[in-house]
């Protein structure tokens, strides 16, 4: 008999796999938004001084990290039961930590290399 309190394998595994799954899903939204704005000069407005690309992609790295911190916290915080909850813990919290340093280095080079060259 299971506890019902215990969260199941595909929920901890869901869980501890999160972060991939938001850092793939920035690389692709970014890439494609930046391929179709590129391709539709017109469609590069400014606004405040700043062109379409850059707050498009600055807004989908600051969405993508608030996801990775509440996924990291999530897995911190069910990883507290001891056993393999603290290792799904640390599986989660380091994945998180490695997608934010890539999702921070895709979004660097918004001011670094212009969007549309």
């Amino acid at each position: 008999m299971t506890n019902m309190a215990e969260p199941r394998f595909a929920r901890s595994l869901l869980l501890a796999c999160a972060a991939p799954v938001v850092w793939a899903l920035h690389f692709a939204a970014i890439y494609g938004f930046n391929g179709i704005v590129c391709a539709r000069p017109d469609w590069d407005w400014n606004w405040l001084g700043m062109q379409a690309t850059t707050l498009g992609l600055v807004g989908a790295g600051v969405l993508a990290l608030a996801l990775l911190a509440a996924f990291a916290r999530k897995a911190w915080v069910h990883g507290g039961r001891g056993g393999s909850h603290a290792f799904i813990a640390w599986f989660g919290a380091g994945l998180a930590a490695l997608a934010a340093v890539a999702v921070v280095y895709e979004t660097a080079t918004v001011w670094l290399v212009p969007a549309c060259g």
